[in-house]
Parts: C-alpha cells; sequence; structure tokens
C-alpha cells in the first residue's frame, strides 16, 4: 500500500473512529519503542587485557563488549520463573482441600501419600467389578 493511501486511511479514520486511531498509533509507537529496546547495545564494556610478557611486552587487547541489559533482565526473570515452577512440582502445593502432591512424594516405597492415583483406584474398581483378585 502506497504512502499517500496509507495517510489518506488514517485520515479517513480518524474522522469516523478517533478512539481507534489512537489505539492503531499507540501499537506502531510501542512496537517500535520495544523493537529498539530489545535489539539495541544499552551498555558497552570496554576491556583491555595485557599481553606479552615482562621482557617482551605487547601492547594491550581492547575489547568491546555490547550488553543488552533488557535481554539479561528478562533471561534472569525466565530463570528464577523456572526454579519457581520446578520448586512447585518437586514440593507439591498445601491448601485447604489437600492441594497438589509433589513429584517427591508419588515414588513407589516413599510414603506415596494417603490415597492412591486415579489410575490405580479405576484399575482396583474395574478388577471389582470384574470380581479378580
Amino acid at each position: 500500500m502506497p504512502a499517500a493511501s496509507k495517510a489518506a486511511a488514517t485520515t479517513a479514520l480518524a474522522t469516523v473512529a478517533p478512539e481507534a486511531l489512537l489505539a492503531k498509533v499507540a501499537a506502531d509507537k510501542g512496537t517500535a519503542v520495544v523493537k529498539d529496546v530489545l535489539t539495541g547495545d544499552i551498555a558497552v564494556v570496554r576491556v583491555s587485557y595485557p599481553r606479552g610478557t615482562k621482557r617482551k611486552p605487547l601492547p594491550p587487547v581492547e575489547v568491546e563488549y555490547h550488553v543488552n541489559l533488557v535481554g539479561i533482565g528478562l533471561g534472569a526473570f525466565l530463570l528464577a520463573l523456572g526454579a519457581i515452577a520446578v520448586g512447585i512440582a518437586w514440593n507439591g502445593i498445601q491448601t485447604f482441600g489437600g492441594g497438589l502432591r509433589g513429584l517427591k512424594d508419588s515414588a513407589p516405597g516413599r510414603g506415596g501419600g494417603s490415597s492412591p492415583s486415579p489410575l490405580d483406584q479405576a484399575i482396583a474398581d474395574f478388577k471389582h467389578i470384574l470380581g479378580l483378585p
């Protein structure tokens, strides 16, 4: 779509439904800002490493590390979220109704909780109906 027709469509939309235009403008600006934050280099760290020996010194190597702090923060957040999910899966959740058993309580021979699993209960019921031992 050419730029002139986009501008005409936006102008027509503004006169008919200005609330729809505000959402479109906010979405376009928000997308641009998020793209700039996630893809841009936020911090530059310059480091120089010494080289050579005391008898034959060489000029130091200078290295620039371009660090995106938003990416590091997002990764740390997802790592913490994963750790919480693993902790809940292992320990379970205790609520007033009994909650959910964790993986550590579901192993055979370790106490296994007070009630059998739904599959074991269904098999026991089926055996009882058929009269099997």
